[in-house]
C-alpha cells in the first residue's frame, strides 16, 4: 500500500498541474498555499481556498491536471448552500459494471476511476465531458453506457449525484437505452468538502491514487414496483404484464452522512438490467409487478456514505394494489369486444413511480423508478366487452400509466 506521504505528495504535485490549467482556461489563479475560485466578471469573489484540501478526496487529481476531451455526459448548474448560482468545479467517476458488482465481497474496495472534470463559471453553468479511454474494462454494458457518480464541489462544499450516461457512440438496441445523451444536472452543495480521510481503513492499493477509498459494508435486498395492471372491478377485462432480461430499468441512488436509518436521501438514479425475462399471468385484478434487485451500501472513509443497485436478482412477484382512476383527466380511449391492447414501444412517457423502489425498511426512503416501454417491456389489456383505457397523463398510446375506466365514464 502506498505511504501516506507518497499520496500526500502526488496530490499535492497534480493539485499544483490542475491550477496552472484553470489558469489559461478561465482568469489568472495565484499558485501556492491559496488561490481564488474564478468567477465570471462582476460575480461576487469567494473565499481563497488552501490546496490541495480544495479537492474531494475520493477525485483523482491527475486527470484534472489536463482538459477533458470526449463527448458530453452532463450540462446544467452548480448553486451554493445557499441555492444561489455559485462557480467551482464537477467531476465523473465511474461506477463498475454488473459483472463486477457480482463479484463484491463485503470489505472489498470499490474501484471509482476518475474520468472527466469541467469548471463552473459565476454563473454556475457547466459542460462536463468524458475521457472513454479512462473507463476500465468492464465499465460500459453492452450498449455503450456507464454509470456516473458527478462530484460538485466550490472549495468549501460538495454534492453527489448518480446518472446513467451514453460514452460509446455504439447502441446496439436504442429502445432499451434509457438515458439521454446528455443528462441535465442542477447540483446543490451542501455538505461540507472532505479532501482528507476521517476513518482509518485497510484496503487493496488500486491503480488510482486517491486520498479517500469506498469499501462495500453491506449488501440488501429490495422489490422494484416495474409495472402494474388495473382492470375495471368486474369487467371481465384480463391484463399482464412481461419485461426481458436485458430490459433497462433506471432506479434511484442515495447518499448518508451517517448512514443511519432515515438519514439518507435521494441522489440521482442508476441503470440496472432486469436479468431474467419474465411474464406474468393474465389477471382481472388490480396488481403491482415487481423484481428483486440487491443495493450495496459504500462507506467512503472521507466519512459518508452512498447506496447504488449491484444487479438483479432473478426474483420476482405480483402482489395486490390499490391502482388511482384518470379516467377523469380527459385521456379515455374507447376499446372493442375482443381486442388487445398492448403497449411496447419506447415512444411516449416512461412508466415511473417516485416511490418505487421499496427500500424504505433499510434507508428510511423509497426510492425512484424509472422503465421505458419497448419491445422488451409490455403491457397489454384483452377486452372481452366494449370498454374504455385511460392514460395517466397522456393518450394510453404514449402515456406512462393507464387503467380501464368504468363502463360509462365520466366525461
Amino acid at each position: 500500500m502506498m505511504p501516506a506521504s507518497t499520496v500526500h505528495y502526488r496530490r499535492k504535485e497534480n493539485m499544483n498541474k490542475f491550477l496552472r490549467v484553470l489558469a489559461a482556461l478561465v482568469t489568472p489563479v495565484t499558485l501556492g498555499a491559496a488561490f481564488a475560485i474564478p468567477t465570471a466578471a462582476g460575480a461576487p469573489q469567494l473565499p481563497a481556498i488552501q490546496a490541495p484540501l480544495s479537492v474531494p478526496g475520493v477525485i483523482d487529481t491527475s486527470v484534472l491536471s489536463t482538459p477533458t476531451q470526449g463527448p458530453t455526459v452532463a450540462t446544467g448548474n452548480l448553486s451554493n448552500a445557499a441555492g444561489a448560482a455559485s462557480s467551482g468545479w464537477v467531476a465523473a467517476l465511474a461506477m463498475p459494471g454488473e459483472q463486477f458488482n457480482k463479484s463484491l465481497k463485503i470489505g472489498d474496495r470499490i474501484p471509482t476511476p476518475t474520468v472527466g472534470w469541467a469548471a463552473a463559471g459565476g454563473d454556475g453553468a457547466f459542460t462536463l465531458r468524458v475521457d472513454r479511454t479512462l473507463f476500465p474494462r468492464g465499465y460500459l454494458n453492452g450498449t455503450g453506457q456507464a454509470n456516473l457518480q458527478v462530484i460538485a464541489w466550490n472549495g468549501t462544499t460538495q454534492t453527489v449525484w448518480f446518472t446513467p450516461a451514453q460514452v460509446s457512440s455504439v447502441v446496439a438496441a436504442p429502445t432499451r437505452v434509457n438515458s439521454s445523451p446528455s443528462a441535465r444536472l442542477n447540483l446543490r452543495m451542501k455538505d461540507a468538502i472532505v479532501s482528507a480521510p476521517r476513518l482509518s481503513v485497510k484496503a487493496p492499493a488500486t491503480p488510482y491514487a486517491t486520498a479517500c477509498v469506498y469499501l462495500l459494508v453491506g449488501k440488501y435486498l429490495v422489490w422494484d414496483n416495474v409495472g402494474e395492471s388495473l382492470p375495471y372491478t368486474g369487467s371481465q377485462t384480463t391484463s399482464w404484464f412481461s419485461i426481458g432480461s436485458s430490459h433497462t430499468d433506471t432506479v434511484g441512488a442515495a447518499t448518508s452522512l451517517s448512514g443511519a436509518y432515515g438519514s439518507w436521501r435521494a441522489s440521482g438514479s442508476y441503470n440496472t438490467s432486469s436479468g431474467v425475462s419474465i411474464t406474468w399471468p393474465h389477471t382481472i385484478y388490480d396488481v403491482a409487478y415487481r423484481v428483486q434487485t440487491q443495493y450495496a451500501k459504500v462507506l467512503n472513509s472521507c466519512g459518508f456514505y452512498l447506496t447504488y443497485p449491484l444487479g438483479p436478482t432473478g426474483g420476482n412477484a405480483v402482489v395486490a394494489s390499490s391502482g388511482p382512476d384518470w379516467c377523469n383527466y380527459g385521456w379515455e380511449v374507447n376499446m372493442s369486444a375482443g381486442v388487445t391492447f398492448t403497449r411496447n414501444t419506447g415512444s411516449g412517457y416512461d412508466f415511473y413511480l417516485g416511490g418505487g423502489v421499496l427500500a424504505s425498511g433499510v434507508l428510511g426512503i423509497n426510492l425512484s423508478l424509472d422503465s421505458k416501454y419497448a419491445s422488451d417491456r409490455s403491457m397489454s389489456y384483452h377486452f372481452l366487452y366494449p370498454g374504455y383505457l385511460c392514460g395517466s397523463n397522456s393518450w394510453p398510446s404514449t402515456s406512462g400509466r393507464m387503467n380501464e375506466g368504468s363502463p360509462s365514464p365520466q366525461k
